[in-house]
């Protein structure tokens, strides 16, 4: 998955150049696919609370080629969530963050572009 955008209690999963519309919460389709993983989200959380020295959108690590960066808390009506293993470059635009992933697709995102662009270096 290149990126995941949350907008109310909808959720659209972008793979490449295909999207798909989820219709449940958030919590729900991070959980069910952690635990194709053998975790769970609660797990993941109560790890990251006493190893990450950064709790304020701490990047959500699923395998090797799924690690997600939150662009708001998840508990914010509109967030993306995107996968830092898949991102090539992160550059300012006029309109905010320009995000190029590694299949050719791109997602422009009103975020400050230093902030993503330090986040994503990160982790």
């Amino acid at each position: 998955m290149l990126y995941i955008q949350k907008e109310g209690k909808t959720l659209h999963i972008v793979e490449g150049h295909k999207a798909y519309v989820w219709q449940a919460s958030l919590d729900v389709f991070l959980n069910a696919r952690l635990k194709q993983e053998l975790t769970t989200l609660q797990g993941r959380q109560s790890v990251l609370k006493h190893y990450a020295p950064n709790r304020y959108l701490v990047p959500l690590y699923i395998n090797a080629a799924e690690v997600y960066l939150f662009t708001r808390p998840k508990r914010a009506t509109h967030t993306v969530l995107l996968n830092a293993v898949r991102i090539i470059s992160v550059e300012a635009h006029p309109h905010g963050a320009h995000i190029l992933f590694d299949q050719g697709t791109s997602l422009t995102l009103p975020e400050n572009p230093t902030r993503l662009k330090r986040r994503w270096m990160e982790s």
